[in-house]
């Protein structure tokens, strides 16, 4: 089995240029009946510019689109 450690510090000058790059990830998922564009537009509207510049955010697409009444 793998591990699932994080490095706490750069280990060379090429990991320390990408370690300072790098946002925490988030994937953002949606509800049901709505869409990754929607979220997208619900979030960026209401957190502040200063976390979501802060942040890696990662909106998908239910695979499969709702069918029926609402």
């Amino acid at each position: 089995m793998g591990s699932l450690t994080v490095p706490t510090e750069p280990t060379n000058a090429i990991d320390a240029s990408e370690y300072r790059r790098r946002w925490p990830r988030f994937l953002c998922l949606h509800g049901f009946r709505t869409s990754a564009e929607i979220m997208r537009k619900q979030v960026l509207g209401k957190w502040p510019d200063l976390v979501t510049a802060r942040l890696d955010l990662l909106f998908a697409n239910a695979p499969f689109p709702a069918e029926g009444k609402s």
